[in-house]
């Protein structure tokens, strides 16, 4: 019997989740409705009773939290994905990334608001490493989440921008890795139902561990189930 998954999920995942939706229809027959937004909006509608079947989210704390607080189903937490950072703009200087950031040439830096989503906290976190969080202090833009730092880039009202791996192919100039540590992504069941438990299997599988791989993420579990398919 065909049912519904209603599946909020972070900004930076969306595009991968329409693919993994498109294979889940297919073959299971059942709907999932998407809702994407910044981690931390997310979370807090799930605290104020929106009626979305899994999280997936792009950090650990707030499946946690709501795994403590008793709205999501015990023990259901798991990585999905573990995604990079990415630094991109137009004549970005790859070589010395720190004194491109610092120049001229470079008036606004835009980031997804790190008061709600992971990879603008990460973004924050790479400024720190740089030393840099002071001297462009004043250039930095946010957006809502990271698709809106990535449309500020786009649309010429940034001229560097702080972006998920996943979303490089929207974005034809040169881009260069950043930060030291991948952004772990967990997943939150919101409830048992037959449909939720099912999406939460597809998942976890060996089809939509490729599609996750070959989107730019690493995958917990991808070496090993990889291998054993092949």
């Amino acid at each position: 019997m065909a049912d519904e998954v209603r599946v909020a999920v972070a900004a930076n995942f969306r595009a991968t989740l329409a693919q993994l939706v498109e294979t889940y229809t297919a073959t299971s027959g059942h709907q999932v409705i998407v809702s994407a937004g910044s981690t931390g909006k997310l979370y807090a509608q799930l605290m104020n009773g929106a009626p979305y079947d899994v999280l997936l989210a792009a950090d650990t704390e707030r499946p946690k939290l709501l795994e403590q607080n008793n709205l999501a189903v015990a023990g259901s937490r798991f990585t999905y994905a573990m995604g990079r950072l990415m630094l991109c703009g137009n004549d970005l200087d790859t070589a010395d990334v720190s004194r491109w950031l610092r120049g001229p040439t470079v008036r606004k830096i835009a980031l997804a608001n790190p008061r709600h989503a992971p990879y603008g906290q990460a973004a924050v976190q790479a400024l720190a490493e740089l030393q840099l969080q002071d001297q462009v202090n004043d250039k930095l833009i946010r957006g809502e989440n990271i698709s809106q730092a990535l449309q500020f880039l786009l649309t010429g009202n940034a001229d560097a921008a702080f972006i998920a791996r996943s979303q490089r192919p929207a974005y034809e100039g040169p881009c260069v890795d950043i930060g030291n540590q991948p952004v772990v992504q967990q997943a939150v069941l919101m409830n048992a139902a037959p449909a939720t438990t099912a999406f939460r299997d597809f998942l976890i599988g060996i089809e939509a561990t490729r599609i996750i791989a070959a989107a730019g993420y690493d995958v917990p579990v991808a070496k090993q189930q990889l291998t054993e398919s092949d």
